[in-house]
Order: C-alpha cells, then sequence, then structure tokens
C-alpha cells in the first residue's frame, strides 16, 4: 500500500464534500479523525497529487494578532 494511501483518500473526500479548503483546515480534518500526518507532510501530498491543485491564498490572523498566508486547495 502507498505511504499516505488512506490520508489521501480522506483529503480527496473532504475536498469534494466541502469545496475549497485551506491548508490548515485540511491539516484540522484530517489528525481530528484520527489518522496523524505533520504539517510538511500534508503540504507535500497536497503538492504532488496529480487530482489537487492550489487556486487562491488567503491571509488568516494568527493567535498573536499576526496574519499569514495559506494556500486554498482544490480538486482538479
Amino acid at each position: 500500500m502507498p505511504k499516505y494511501f488512506r490520508i489521501k483518500r480522506k483529503i480527496l473526500l473532504f475536498l469534494d464534500i466541502e469545496g475549497n479548503k485551506t491548508t490548515q483546515e485540511i491539516y484540522e480534518h484530517v489528525n481530528s479523525e484520527g489518522a496523524g500526518i505533520q504539517m510538511m507532510a500534508l503540504v507535500n501530498v497536497l503538492s504532488k497529487h496529480p487530482k489537487i491543485t492550489s487556486n487562491d491564498k488567503v491571509r488568516i490572523k494568527g493567535l498573536t494578532s499576526q496574519t499569514y498566508e495559506a494556500k486554498v486547495w482544490s480538486i482538479k
């Protein structure tokens, strides 16, 4: 079985049902359902998957009132 097969399946299903989501939203969804993945590995999976594309970037306000950019991902 390929590496992260179940996680990739969860991500594709989540994006198909919910639509476009940021990296943080995908990370929270995957880790909330028992399957764990680190953020760096998740970004690697998202960027290299042939069916997933990044559309845009959004500004998100963090806990310390600073803002940062997050990519928005969707299914091709």
